[in-house]
């Protein structure tokens, strides 16, 4: 008799999870959820779709639906708890994660969808974060595959026209701070290149310590000047060299008044060459008062 009570308590389980994650699907879709909605997507009765509603109410999953004096109408509103909310998020993230995994393995994508419903209920932690880790491991060596955002994607369809009226703003908030299904797309690829969670918070934790990207940038172009100068000056050795006649001729700042002074007045070259003639006069003058003398 146990067995059969433990299979009766299993079945029921596995109802409410079914019911919780249907009216967390319809939400995503339509951004509200009826009983109706709740008994086509389950395909039952909408009294069959009331008694399970009632019993999700009773557990504290979803709020309390008003009483009418018995009659039953279609469009009760039905509106998770933070619970509930939480507990079908549950589920359908181990529903996406199993569907990826078989999906890697080849298993076509109707029949990964009917096998992570039943797969969903009764896997265990440890099992998902060994699928898990294979998932990642597979995205890394082949790049992935989009089926784990389907559902992010409608629900941000559904936020950006405004259908949130009945959920909450974890969700939402939750989808905010990855930046949309896009950003959750490109979060899942970043890491992939990255090498994993850990290395991506390590570059981004080296990005922020050393003053955030657009420093970074400017380093590394600034490095990359300095490179092609050193190749352009033979090398370190060069380089070296080139900065002692530059302390020899008085350092930089005295270099760079100069240049300012040659830019004004046409260039280096036109600054020589003006010398050069004055050179010339002035030696020319001097010769000719030593000869009269």
């Amino acid at each position: 008799m146990a067995i059969v009570g433990n299979a009766r308590m299993d079945a029921s389980r596995q109802a409410d999870e079914n019911c919780l994650k249907a009216i967390l699907m319809i939400h995503i879709d339509k951004g509200r959820a009826y009983v109706s909605d709740l008994a086509e997507a389950l395909g039952v009765a909408l009294t069959t779709a009331y008694y399970s509603a009632y019993r999700l109410a009773d557990a504290g999953y979803i709020q309390p639906l008003e009483r009418r004096g018995g009659r039953k109408s279609n469009k009760q509103t039905l509106v998770l708890t933070p619970e509930g909310e939480k507990l079908a998020s549950q589920i359908l993230e181990k529903h996406q994660q199993i569907q990826r995994w078989l999906t890697c393995l080849g298993v076509p994508k109707e029949e990964a969808d009917e096998e992570a419903c039943h797969w969903e209920h009764s896997i265990t932690d440890k099992t998902m974060e060994a699928i898990q880790h294979h998932v990642e491991m597979a995205a890394r060596i082949r790049g992935g595959d989009a089926n784990a955002v389907d559902v992010m994607n409608a629900m941000a369809r559904a936020f950006g026209q405004g259908n949130n009226q009945t959920i909450s703003g974890n969700l939402i908030s939750i989808i905010d701070q990855y930046g949309g299904a896009e950003g959750i797309r490109r979060k899942g690829e970043l890491s992939a290149r990255a090498g994993g969670d850990d290395q991506l918070e390590e570059t981004l934790v080296f990005l922020e310590e050393s003053g955030g990207i657009d420093k970074v940038r400017a380093d590394l172009l600034s490095f990359s000047r300095l490179k092609k100068m050193t190749d352009r000056n033979g090398g370190e050795d060069g380089m070296a060299a080139l900065f002692a006649l530059c302390e020899e001729l008085g350092g930089v700042r005295r270099l760079n008044k100069l240049k300012t002074l040659a830019d004004a007045m046409g260039g280096i070259d036109q600054v020589l060459r003006i010398l050069g003639q004055n050179y010339k006069l002035w030696s020319a003058a001097l010769q000719a008062d030593h000869h009269e003398t």
